[in-house]
């Protein structure tokens, strides 16, 4: 740094010697001439000079400010620049098959119900951004159709509600969501009415780009649709990274959106960066015990082994057992041991949320509900999300996806040409909601306080899409929680909780994995070994 100080010094003066020069006068032209070359000839000489002066000393400030990190801060200046995602209306594909003339007349004077958890209901309708859209898009299929679309919401005691109308069998709507860990029970006890017939009628294949047909794919089973799951439920968001920008810089480390963008974006370097961000202030990488399953989920799904194996005309099959099930368990005890990840035992969610909106944490795992705890002051503003990290360096990503609600017609309706009017009319209101596609993101994620550079990442994440830099981003659907027969909303997922929860608390992989992987396998056979998946995979 004092090398630069004077080097910068010298350029001054030489340039004021220059200046000083240059502003002497004389009678005589060609003296002018001859004074005004060499004062153009040692201005120019005094550029260069003051140029590389001010390269010497960029260069030595960057060397001193890197002095910890070993190394020059990438700014990705090399990469192609983040698709801007931008505040517009598109035109959704058209439909290429129609029910019949006398079907579409049909619904007219028909009213659908649709009772989710949306929120709907609020008094304030700030509370939900996507609101108008979806009143648009209701009012679209009223104008058409001449049918009536009313949704409400109740987001407080939802499942508990459903369940008693269900166990009443008495119903006031005609469509519902299903959480993903009620899915199973919903299914063995008949509850929800299966579609084929009337997708057919409705000619509603739910393999349209305004479905997510990967999450939907679940719902088909031995031959029979019994759900759907559409596009831009926000509660559908892939498990990536989030991380403090401000934390990131201050450690002078590089963006690891950057390194994302490189296919640099490893396990090790989320190591690296744990250890390096790790203060007495600040956790480098923190979870809650609840977080478990969904590491261990995200890092066999990072290795190109997903915790369960879901294929067209197969029962699931729990990986933990494999190789990769155990290197990666394997990997949460390696990272306990050497301060890469810190737990915060026998918790829930939130007061790991709660640490990092408050900039006590660098890295967590991203989620929806974390997301919405990001409009503090504390981190508004210096938030970015990048896929998990791959095992090693790759230019492909691959997030879990997690399913987190279904919609579905309950068994209660046993008509099927009433259950076609309603995933028809349910399907032209999420065309028109398509077309909002980027708004209701934009709307959304906007209010988490995200820069244009975090949106447009977690828009490539979430929808899984290429980056312009050349990395792809994959989604891959976490069915855990549907398949687990023994699923619940206080325990997450039970069966998997089981083999992780001992490696959080200090215990060894391999014995967690030998006591507990076999119990996994059988809880998933004690019901699917009879009942085949049946979506196109």
């Amino acid at each position: 740094m004092k090398l630069a100080k004077r080097l910068m010094a010298l350029a001054m003066a030489v340039a004021m010697s220059v200046a000083v020069a240059s502003c002497s006068c004389g009678g005589d032209k060609s003296a002018d001439t001859n004074a005004t070359t060499k004062a153009a000839t040692t201005a120019a000489s005094a550029k260069a000079t003051t140029k590389a002066a001010t390269t010497a000393a960029t260069t030595a400030a960057n060397n001193n400010s890197n002095s910890n990190s070993g190394s020059k801060i990438d700014n990705g200046d090399d990469l192609a620049a983040l698709p801007k995602i931008k505040d517009k209306v598109y035109d959704a594909p058209s439909d290429s098959k129609r029910p019949s003339d006398s079907f579409i007349k049909s619904v007219k004077g028909y009213t659908l119900k649709i009772n989710h958890p949306w929120n709907f209901g609020a008094k304030n309708d700030a509370s939900n951004p996507s609101l108008t859209y979806y009143k648009q898009a209701a009012s679209y299929v009223n104008s058409k159709y001449g049918a009536t679309i009313d949704e409400s919401g109740k987001f407080d005691d939802y499942n508990k509600t459903l369940q008693g109308e269900i166990k009443a069998n008495k119903f006031g709507y005609q469509m519902y969501e299903v959480q993903n860990f009620y899915f199973n029970s919903f299914l063995k006890n008949g509850y929800m009415k299966d579609l084929s017939a009337a997708k057919k009628t409705a000619a509603v294949s739910f393999g349209e780009s305004w479905y997510d047909v990967k999450t939907t794919q679940l719902s088909c089973i031995d031959g029979a649709q019994y759900g759907w799951t559409s596009f831009d439920v926000e509660y559908i968001v892939p498990t990536g990274i989030l991380y403090n920008k401000k934390l990131i810089k201050n450690a002078n480390l590089t963006d690891p959106m950057v390194l994302a963008r490189k296919g640099q974006w490893t396990w090790d370097k989320l190591s690296e960066y744990a250890k390096a961000l790790n203060s007495s202030n600040v956790k480098g990488f923190r979870i809650s015990t609840k977080d478990g399953g969904t590491l261990y989920n995200s890092l066999m799904t990072a290795a190109g082994t997903p915790i369960v194996s879901v294929s067209k005309g197969a029962s699931p099959t729990s990986n933990v057992m494999s190789q990769t099930g155990k290197d990666c368990l394997q990997q949460i005890q390696t990272w306990i041991a050497d301060k890469t990840l810190t737990v915060g035992l026998n918790e829930d969610w939130s007061q790991n949320k709660k640490l990092f909106s408050e900039a006590k944490i660098a890295m967590v795992l991203g989620s929806h509900d974390t997301l919405k705890s990001c409009t503090s002051q504390a981190v508004k503003g210096s938030i970015g999300m990048v896929p998990f990290p791959t095992k090693s360096a790759s230019k492909s990503y691959n997030s879990v996806q997690a399913v987190q609600f279904m919609s579905f017609i309950p068994s209660f309706y046993k008509d099927d040409n009433e259950a076609a009017k309603i995933i028809f009319l349910r399907d032209e209101q999420l065309q028109q909601l398509y077309r909002y596609r980027e708004k209701i993101y934009l709307s959304l994620y906007k209010s988490y306080g995200l820069d244009s550079d975090a949106l447009s990442m977690t828009y490539q994440i979430k929808y899984g899409t290429k980056d312009p830099a050349g990395v792809t981003y994959g989604k891959s659907v976490s069915a855990v929680t549907i398949v687990d027969p023994n699923g619940s909303d206080s325990d997450g997922t039970p069966a998997l909780t089981k083999i992780v929860s001992p490696v959080l608390s200090g215990g060894a992989a391999s014995s967690s994995i030998s006591s507990n992987g076999p119990a996994l396998q059988n809880s998933y056979d004690s019901w699917w070994k009879n009942h085949k998946f049946t979506g196109s995979y």
